[in-house]
């Protein structure tokens, strides 16, 4: 083998090694799907997040991670991003993740084969979860957030004054909003269904 063969393999396995590197150690989510939505990688970031080890994600289909009233938006995200040269952003909710329904933003880029055929698209995500919040949270309405089993997963400060109750005293309780006046305010709201009936 000659000098120059020997430099260029070793130059080539410290590239990989570096992208290796980077790759795993992003704490923002990658991965890269087939053009039929299959899995065909998932970084560290993103097993984290989905509770699954890597082998496990290859030939799993992503659509099966996002909530129901994302996937026509997101099939529509993926036919854009094989059509364009450009990274295209959305957001969607991610239903199965290991801290439950999370929103996401996404940057997908079509990757090509030596042709210039579309093979995969592959999308960084971030966690934005908590910026919605904040968003939520400056609204002067009362809005609360319950997963399908009535849980309380999100209480704004509208609903805090409404209310009467912290954040902190609801999230995770599974009692309808209803059970939430609290007793100081229990007369007022009697007093306005009697005058209404």
């Amino acid at each position: 083998m000659s000098i120059e063969r020997e430099s260029a393999e070793a130059a080539l396995r410290q590239s990989e090694n570096l992208y290796r590197q980077l790759v795993e150690s992003q704490t923002d989510i990658i991965i890269r799907i087939d053009l039929q939505g299959q899995i065909t990688f998932a970084n560290v970031a993103a097993c984290q997040t989905f509770g699954w080890k890597q082998d496990e994600f290859h030939g799993q289909s992503y659509f099966q991670f996002l909530h129901p009233d994302d996937l026509t938006q997101v099939m529509e995200s993926i036919t854009a991003s094989g059509s364009s040269s450009h990274p295209l952003t959305n957001y969607e909710r991610c239903e199965l993740t290991v801290n439950g329904i999370r929103w996401f933003q996404w940057n997908a880029i079509a990757i090509h084969n030596d042709k210039g055929e579309v093979v995969e698209i592959q999308q960084v995500g971030r966690d934005i979860t908590e910026q919605q919040a904040a968003l939520l949270d400056i609204a002067t309405d009362a809005i609360l957030v319950r997963d399908f089993q009535s849980q309380i997963l999100f209480w704004n400060k509208g609903a805090e004054r409404m209310y009467g109750w912290l954040s902190t005293e609801v999230i995770g309780k599974d009692r309808p909003p209803r059970y939430f006046i609290p007793s100081r305010n229990s007369a007022a709201i009697e007093r306005t269904v009697k005058m209404r009936n």
